[in-house]
């Protein structure tokens, strides 16, 4: 037991001092995938992500399916969170509702992230016309 550990050890940490105690602080921690947020920043997200996908529903789409691996569209996402903007907009909702958005899908698929140039050039337009 003790042999794959000091392997595992000195394999990554060959030119610094690694002890027992350091190797056992890790132990049965597990690293979270994505990009790490507090709990309240996704509690806000996954509501953001409700209510986009319930304004999809009545556009008979889903986020499931906006975000599909075999349909994806980059364009169509861009578009899509484009006339949701303006939706909020329109609808006389917070700025932050459409940022925090996006941030939401980008966050959903993180290889989208920087492909939402057509949304944030949205809300930027909708941070300019603010008074």
């Amino acid at each position: 037991m003790l042999l794959p550990r000091l392997q595992a050890m000195a394999f990554f940490f060959h030119e610094t001092k690694v002890t027992e105690a350091d190797f056992d602080q890790r132990k049965g921690v597990i690293l979270d995938e994505g990009r790490p947020v507090l709990a309240k920043m996704k509690d806000s997200s996954e509501k953001l992500l409700k209510w986009f996908d319930d304004w999809l529903r009545s556009q008979d789409m889903t986020l499931e399916d906006l975000l599909d691996p075999k349909s994806f569209d980059v364009e169509t996402v861009n578009l899509v969170l484009e006339k949701y903007g303006r939706a909020l907009y329109n609808g006389g909702r917070p700025y932050g509702h459409s940022s925090e958005t996006i941030h939401a899908v980008g966050s959903k698929r993180p290889n989208l992230r920087r492909m939402l140039q057509g949304a944030w050039n949205l809300a930027f337009t909708w941070l300019r016309e603010e008074p």
